[in-house]
């Protein structure tokens, strides 16, 4: 008799249903679907919201109310997930997600609906192939606030991701950078943080050629940063220890993580307060990968400082000679901080001595790799206060200078700076310098226009000069750089 009154039900195609009308629908189609057991194997579930799916398409209700059901049914076991994407329900999914943007209801239940159905490896490529990816990152975008629905397209991303081609379309729509925004708006939320560091070691992780590709700044900062905030949830913990495992099988990523302040402290908590044994050997082994790895570069990094101290002091060395291996060390060290904010040191420190030098380092293989470095060491404070000094001086020579650091997008290099550091004040004070000589030139002048002006800087470095203090551990703007300093020593 149920089977009867499924086949038999007729749906208006009317699309001006009244909303009394539209309840009514679908208070009959939650009628029906209640009525059949979530576990029954009998195919009638999946035929009844597969028909009225499909003849009510106009209905947002009865879309929610189907995706609701198809949902819990689809957790229930394995042959169900088979059997709804067997029977094509994985397009009616995506296109209820596309029809229905603004419906909070449609798209959390379609990503509960696309997390489930891809926890088959079997059915992932079905559902990539129907648009999924597209809908979970449509989803999260439009409604970014809402926690529960994020956990939940997180949760279809975690799924979908360990798929290579799944995995190049979501690289292809910037999806990791989406996905770190998404965690640093909620940091208390432990699912959130949880299938997020699930899903950026999923994309770093190529298992099929056993490779690790090397991930953005933002990516390590949200996974340490999960691990910080959630030192005392295991599942979070377990998550963000075993995807800082599996980046640091690349050196780049090794390195990057070194440069976070606290993560030896973080990882022997994480070993010490925890009682799972994967959690203590996962944290134990990146523990043991960085303290190999800061042996190494200590190493390497006295040798390269020796070079720059003998292209500074060394006089039977040509200027050819001492500007190309100060610039060799910037370019082969940039993930040294020390070696960074030394190397641009000493090319200011030249550049002053005579015009001889500085016109070698107004060359531009020179310039280029001076704007690479400060661009890998964005993040540090040292490593921009160095730069904008050395911008500006060079800036400071005349009008082909500056059209020069134009050209190698110096002045963007200095506006990047000034903006990651606007509460420090040992950054402002150059930056803003640098900034007031490049707006001569009438690029610069536009490109500091379309970003606020010289005004909107100036406030920048006279809110920071309110804050001073803060920036402990950072160069004065006034500090000698033609003067043999030790290197400055990272607390670890």
């Amino acid at each position: 008799d149920l089977y009867k009154s499924v086949m038999n039900l007729h749906f208006s195609h009317q699309i001006d249903l009244t909303q009394e009308e539209a309840v009514s629908k679908k208070e009959e189609v939650e009628s029906l679907l209640r009525d059949i057991p979530i576990e029954s194997d009998s195919g009638l579930m999946v035929e009844t919201v597969s028909m009225n799916m499909r003849s009510n398409e106009h209905i947002v209700e009865v879309q929610e109310v189907c995706l609701k059901y198809l949902w819990a049914y689809s957790k229930f076991n394995q042959q169900h997930k088979l059997e709804i994407i067997r029977a094509g329900l994985a397009d009616d999914i995506i296109l209820a997600m596309k029809k229905y943007k603004r419906s909070v209801k449609v798209q959390n239940r379609g990503c509960g609906c696309i997390w489930s159905l891809s926890v088959v490896q079997a059915n992932r490529k079905q559902m990539a192939k129907a648009g999924a990816v597209k809908c979970v990152f449509r989803a999260l975008e439009e409604h970014i606030r809402d926690p529960s629905l994020l956990e939940t397209a997180f949760g279809a991303l975690r799924t979908l991701s360990p798929e290579k081609d799944i995995r190049d379309a979501i690289q292809r729509i910037l999806g990791p950078q989406r996905v770190c925004r998404a965690m640093a708006l909620h940091r208390s939320s432990t699912s959130i943080q949880r299938d997020g560091c699930a899903f950026l070691s999923n994309m770093a992780v190529n298992m099929e050629k056993q490779e690790v590709s090397v991930v953005s700044r933002e990516e390590m900062e949200a996974v340490v940063r999960a691990l910080s905030d959630h030192l005392s949830t295991q599942t979070v913990v377990s998550s963000a220890c075993f995807a800082l495992k599996n980046f640091t099988y690349e050196e780049q990523n090794l390195r990057s993580l070194r440069q976070f302040d606290d993560i030896h402290s973080l990882l022997e908590d994480a070993s010490k307060y925890t009682t799972k044994t994967e959690i203590q050997m996962d944290a134990d082994e990146i523990r043991e990968r960085l303290s190999i790895l800061v042996q190494e570069d200590d190493a390497l990094e006295q040798i390269a400082y020796s070079s720059l101290l003998e292209a500074m002091s060394n006089p039977n060395m040509t200027v050819e000679q001492a500007v190309t291996s100060i610039r060799d060390v910037l370019k082969d060290y940039e993930w040294s901080e020390k070696l960074i904010c030394y190397g641009l040191g000493s090319l200011l420190s030249l550049g002053g001595q005579n015009d001889e030098h500085l016109d070698r380092i107004m060359q531009f293989d020179v310039l280029r790799i001076v704007m690479h470095a400060m661009y890998k060491q964005k993040a540090s404070a040292n490593a921009q206060i160095r730069g904008c000094e050395l911008i500006r001086f060079l800036a400071e020579q005349g009008k082909d200078e500056r059209s020069m650091v134009c050209d190698v997008d110096g002045c963007s290099i200095v506006i990047s700076a000034c903006r990651r550091h606007r509460r420090n004040d040992t950054v402002q004070v150059p930056g803003y310098a640098a900034l007031e000589v490049l707006y001569k030139d009438e690029r610069c002048a536009k490109l500091i226009d379309r970003t606020g002006g010289l005004e909107s800087f100036q406030k920048i470095l006279e809110e920071a000069k309110l804050r001073k203090g803060i920036s402990k551990n950072c160069l004065g703007p006034g500090a000698k750089l033609d003067e043999a300093r030790p290197l400055p020593q990272r607390a670890l």
